[in-house]
């Protein structure tokens, strides 16, 4: 599954760029963060994604995700695996930042491999990432 798209901040580069590729600080805004370890350029996040749109009997879906950030000079790749409702994930999130006349622009795409669970979640999967997608950048919006 592919997942893209681009947002505008109204902060200085350097600060998103900061908050970005900060292992530690970009951890602190994964949705419902419950616990992160950072080492080098490795981090381990356990957190709970919001699925409340799906059924009134489950609300969040806990995900365990071992990542490496690595940056390119604009660019900052996460890359990682991880497990959430017993399933195996992989994905790999891209992300560019530039300058903007307002700003700074983010311009991401994500490639992610859910395995079963996109098949059992279907058309869902799309609502659950624009739903956590947006707290993300609620979050970032307001550290920088």
């Amino acid at each position: 599954m592919e997942l893209r798209s681009d947002l505008r901040i109204k902060a200085e580069r350097g600060r998103v760029e900061e908050l970005l590729s900060s292992p530690s600080r970009f951890a602190e805004c994964l949705p419902g963060i419950q616990e992160y370890e950072v080492k080098g350029d490795e981090f381990r996040a356990v957190f709970k994604l919001d699925v409340s749109d799906l059924t009134p009997h489950i609300s969040s879906l806990t995900v365990v995700a071992n990542s490496r950030l690595t940056r390119e000079g604009q660019r900052i790749l996460v890359s990682g695996t991880g497990r959430s409702a017993g399933v195996n994930i992989k994905f790999a999130i891209n992300v560019e930042i530039v300058d903007d006349r307002e700003g700074t622009r983010i311009v991401w795409d994500a490639n992610l491999n859910l395995g079963i669970l996109e098949r059992l979640l279907g058309s869902s999967v799309g609502r659950i990432a624009e739903v956590n997608v947006k707290k993300i950048v609620e979050c970032i919006s307001r550290k920088v």
